[in-house]
């Protein structure tokens, strides 16, 4: 069994909290904390299926901290994934911490960074069902100050009818229509220097 303690938290969601694992600094650790772990674990077990198809389709998890196996842990059944790190090997922030970090003024790079990421997510048919500026995606920052953006949670797809994903041009309607939900519109309205324009997906 793996033993976690509060020294090792990184962060805490909606349903999980994330641990750093403490014999692998490549990982970190999820467990539920949700007061329905019946929930909780629907939720966890529709993400992983969704994460091992993408597995089973060869998809690159260049921006995707990829799932990775499973851990007995003092604090419950515990979820294994790629730990975001910088190149120096300090913790990323998340994207909204970096977007506010840029004041009034804001970055040009950086929305070439989020445009690159629903790029990624366009081609590889990836979908998401909740905010990908708040705490759901880091910003893994290179040598050159560079950000190659991750997303660490909110991946899947709670369509009811999954087939209709499988056709080309109904997915990427559906992509864009959650790019504009979950990245356009929330950061239109917290961030003056951003411009529709400037992360929109053709």
């Amino acid at each position: 069994m793996l033993k976690l303690n509060e020294s090792l938290f990184i962060a805490k969601g909606a349903f999980r909290a994330t641990y750093n694992h403490p014999l692998d600094d490549t990982l970190c650790v999820k467990v539920d904390h949700d007061k329905n772990p019946r929930v909780a674990l629907k939720r966890q077990e529709r993400e992983i299926r969704y994460y091992q198809k993408l597995q089973r389709k060869k998809c690159p998890f260049r921006n995707i901290s990829n799932f990775v196996g499973y851990v007995d842990t003092n604090y419950g059944q515990g979820y294994l994934y790629e730990k975001v790190v910088n190149h120096d090997g300090s913790p990323s922030q998340d994207l909204e911490t970096v977007l506010e970090a840029f004041g009034a003024e804001g970055d040009t790079e950086i929305l070439k960074d989020i445009k690159a990421l629903g790029e990624f997510l366009l081609q590889h048919r990836i979908f998401y069902h909740d905010s990908l500026i708040r705490g759901n995606t880091l910003c893994r920052k290179r040598k050159d100050g560079s950000y190659e953006l991750v997303i660490v949670d909110a991946l899947g797809d709670t369509v009811f009818i999954p087939v209709l994903n499988y056709i080309p041009a109904y997915a990427r309607a559906r992509i864009i229509r959650k790019w504009s939900k979950y990245v356009i519109n929330p950061m239109l309205k917290q961030f003056a220097w951003v411009k529709r324009e400037d992360i929109a997906l053709d």
